[in-house]
């Protein structure tokens, strides 16, 4: 009788388990997304390379006011980002804000857009895009394989 009467909290548990699983894969996915900008814009490199694949398929692409952007396989996305941080070491202050981010996902596999607005302290403007990550969990954590950006307006200063 003792079993019978489990089995409906049993299988309200596992109901549950599986209701609130894609909001808390959500908030683990836009975790990674705060933690690769705001590491990079920090130049922790070390924190920034966490959220990626890093592999030959890792991918990086951005329509930029100044020109396209277009960085193939991990260890380049590396070397760029370790070049860009010889250029302009940073950190830098920042404020970044998301809007309208929209997550699709099954099992391990997410595609992820959303706009974001960046701007810097003693800086006057901001940098708006409208942003697309491509993610896959591998090990129990989600990463970044593909990333791409496309600037709808930026009034600082561009990359050089």
């Amino acid at each position: 009788m003792k079993k019978l009467l489990l089995l409906p909290f049993a299988a309200l548990l596992l109901i549950s388990f599986w209701a609130f699983e894609p909001a808390n894969e959500n908030d683990a996915i836009k975790a990674v997304i705060e933690k690769e900008t705001s590491s990079y814009l920090n130049r922790d490199l070390t924190a920034w390379a966490t959220c990626f694949a890093q592999d030959d398929n890792t991918i990086y692409i951005g329509a930029m006011q100044s020109g396209p952007y277009f960085v193939e396989g991990w260890k380049n996305l590396q070397q760029d980002a370790e070049t860009e941080k010889a250029k302009n070491p940073g950190p830098f202050k920042h404020k970044i804000t998301r809007t309208n981010m929209r997550i699709s996902q099954c099992e391990k596999i997410a595609f992820v857009t959303f706009d974001q607005s960046v701007s810097f302290d003693g800086v006057q403007g901001t940098t708006d895009s409208k942003e697309i990550r491509c993610m896959k969990k591998l090990k129990g954590k989600w990463k970044i394989v593909a990333s791409s950006f496309a600037e709808k307006n930026t009034t600082v200063t561009p990359r050089q």
